[in-house]
């Protein structure tokens, strides 16, 4: 796996960084991941090279790369939803409890 170059720009380097930290805690396997570790970093070269015009298609496409190799911020935590903790489960035992009530 190559090092960060000084002629990337920030998504690029935080990217790699992200990497770098998720195969020495043994999360990512540069190996078996090979592939999603270049898409992720061809589309960091791409955001940096279109700055703020990049689409916002190009932002939804890197955090699939970056969740797909577990790098995202809530990775490892589960989906609030499929834990029943969303605002919508909030609401749906609001109504059983007042529907109980009666």
């Amino acid at each position: 796996m190559s090092e960060p170059s000084s002629r990337h720009g920030y998504t690029r380097k935080a990217v790699d960084t992200s990497i770098a930290e998720a195969v020495r805690s043994g999360t990512v396997d540069p190996d078996r991941h090979a592939a999603t570790i270049t898409g992720a970093r061809r589309v960091a070269d791409a955001i940096d090279a279109q700055g703020a015009s990049a689409p916002a298609s190009l932002y939804g496409t890197f955090l699939a790369y970056c969740k797909a190799l577990g790098i995202t911020p809530d990775a490892g935590k589960p989906n609030r939803n499929d834990a029943g903790e969303g605002k919508l489960a909030e609401m749906s035992a609001k109504v059983q409890a007042k529907l109980k009530a009666v």
